[in-house]
């Protein structure tokens, strides 16, 4: 028995050890997954997998499908699965990660005897990093989209070796694959592939085929047109002819591609650089001498991580005209995976060389200092980045829902970063989890689909503030007459507006009968850093302190003021300003 095993692990080391990478990873990011709804666009993924249904553009239709299945899974709730989902994929990407430094460990040193143990130690400490952790529990494309860029890593080096179809054929496919998942994916792709044409005569039959296979790997798209004349409660495409389809699987509405001004980009690029120094500190010191060893022993694979790299974060810095924000550059953060894994790697491998001094120990210095870091790392960011008992997004819109009369009109304004937060996750609340169907709420999809007068879209597009409150106020009267209307913003129109402790009164509103939400601290704790959940957080404190104002409890009205500040990225902006005015308005009253 025991000579059996050895010979299965001598013909499958590799894979055992990468799966050993795996099935620790997952294991781990399972335990710590969010049963429940996160920020940003997470509730628009988990609604989109639950009910096959098309995100915001480009619609991102492999991972859909994909979160479809996973949604399907006979435990947990919908959200768990689809969260897990993001676990399976960044523990793949780990694996593949492993793969990726076995080899490089194997052209530097061939006659290294513990390169399996070598290798899975590099990759180990990436795991614990607080970027990689959180992409790996929180459902969205990112971590499916570094999976997918590895695996054509890998291709793209072994194709170059091998010189065989298959593996030619093999990258065709993921390349097209990698695109149906994210449009970002493209940045590298052309690089990737100028490694299997370049000094490699292939036959017209080899492209044909590799050619066929790339379009198989965008058939994806085609669940876009096809789901959406289905009329899915979710569809942000409305794909009903080419041009619509190609103007949403290209985001052209987003018009968010162009130079740009250049101070914004040298802000981006800062910010991007800020956030690598926060995730992995010293270790960058030796970034520019993994570089040169890698190179000097395997020039291949060199120039295959820096296609992932460089294209991957200044394609996206140069390429997109936004304006600098730190929710702007909070949303591009995830994009940049890719970057993070090779900086990672050329920064581990420096810092081996430098310990190279110490001869055959070596390796196993490497072996105990990476087991060190990532014990490290664990310690660090365990208190942010375990969210097994999260719940405060889904008790807000959930409590924000039940506080409403029956037939409410509730608006929702998109006046800050917690905006797609809160709206995406009422759209959850009702499209997934069916709850209080009969509230009709005005947000900017809804708009988008629903509103055939053009007056809500007109008011989203509206820069002014109050101009742009008053004017969905006046659609919401004009579209449902004579149901009460409530929002996320107050309106002082005819003094102050009736506050409840999840929404403002507007028009024809009553008191609620649902006392205040206990946030836990554990959650407060967690959306500390996360800019899209402390502004929702922020919001609601602000909301709760105009409740208790009303109530004439200005103890505990100036408790939640202090955290609202507390827990603002903007402490002075709109939502102070609104509470200043409401506790005018309120004292007049």
């Amino acid at each position: 028995m025991f000579f059996q095993l050895k010979k299965i692990y001598a013909q499958h080391h590799r894979l055992i050890w990468a799966g050993a990478v795996f099935l620790s990873s997952f294991v781990l990011y399972a335990l710590s997954a969010p049963h429940t709804i996160f920020t940003n666009d997470n509730p628009e993924f988990v609604t989109a997998a639950a009910t096959a249904g098309i995100p915001h553009p480009s619609g991102y239709p492999l991972y859909v499908i994909l979160a479809w299945f996973a949604a399907k899974l006979p435990f947990g709730s919908v959200a768990y699965r689809v969260n897990i989902f993001s676990s399976l994929c960044a523990a793949g990407a780990l694996a593949a990660g492993y793969l990726i430094i076995g080899k490089i460990v194997r052209s530097i040193e061939p006659e290294n005897p513990f390169p399996d143990w070598l290798a899975a130690a590099l990759v180990l400490p990436l795991a614990a990093t607080d970027i990689f952790w959180f992409q790996a529990i929180v459902g969205k494309t990112y971590a499916l989209n570094l999976l997918l860029t590895l695996v054509a890593i890998l291709l793209a080096v072994k194709c170059r070796e091998k010189r065989r179809p298959r593996d030619f054929y093999a990258f065709a496919l993921v390349a097209g694959l990698g695109i149906s998942d994210h449009p970002m994916f493209a940045l590298s792709l052309p690089f990737l592939a100028a490694m299997l044409i370049l000094k490699k005569s292939w036959n017209k039959k080899v492209f044909l085929i590799g050619g066929a296979l790339f379009l198989l790997g965008l058939a994806p798209y085609a669940y876009i047109p096809i789901r959406s004349a289905m009329r899915p409660m979710l569809d942000w495409s409305r794909a009903n002819d080419w041009p619509s389809f190609w103007r949403f699987i290209t985001r052209a509405q987003y018009q968010d591609l162009g130079a740009g001004g250049l101070g914004d980009k040298l802000a981006f690029l800062s910010s991007f650089s800020a956030n690598v120094w926060d995730q992995f500190g010293w270790l960058l010191l030796f970034f520019p001498l993994g570089i040169v060893w890698v190179f000097k022993f395997s020039k291949r694979w060199c120039y295959a991580l820096a296609a992932a790299l460089i294209p991957n974060f200044f394609g996206i810095i140069a390429l997109r005209n936004s304006e600098f924000s730190y929710a702007n550059a909070a949303f591009n953060a995830p994009y940049y995976l890719p970057s993070y894994f090779v900086i990672f790697l050329f920064s581990v491998f420096g810092a081996w060389y430098c310990l190279r001094f110490c001869g055959k120990f070596a390796a196993l210095i490497v072996v105990l200092l990476c087991l060190l870091g990532s014990a490290f790392l664990f310690q660090k960011n365990v208190s942010t980045d375990d969210l097994h008992a999260f719940r405060f997004i889904d008790d807000l819109s959930r409590q924000t829902l039940a506080s409403l009369p029956k037939d409410s009109v509730y608006i929702e304004n998109y006046g800050n970063a917690a905006g797609d937060t809160i709206s995406f996750a009422i759209m959850y609340q009702q499209f997934a989890s069916r709850v209080r169907p009969d509230v009709t709420v005005i947000d900017l999809y809804r708009a988008l689909v629903n509103d055939k007068t053009g007056l809500a879209m007109k008011a989203y597009s509206t820069n002014d503030v109050n101009a742009r409150r008053a004017a969905l106020l006046a659609y919401a009267r004009f579209a449902y007459p004579g149901r009460p209307v409530y929002a996320s913003f107050p309106l002082f129109f005819n003094g102050a507006p009736v506050v409840t402790p999840y929404a403002y009164g507007l028009s024809g509103a009553t008191p609620s009968a649902l006392p205040p939400m206990v946030v836990s601290g554990r959650d407060r704790a967690v959306l500390k850093d996360d800019i899209f959940g402390g502004q929702a957080l922020s919001d609601h404190d602000y909301l709760e302190a105009a409740y208790f104002l009303e109530m004439n409890d200005r103890a505990s009205s100036q408790t939640a003021l202090d955290r609202a500040l507390g827990e603002s990225p903007m402490p002075g902006g709109q939502e102070f300003v609104d509470f200043t005015k409401l506790r005018q308005a309120l004292k007049a009253k």
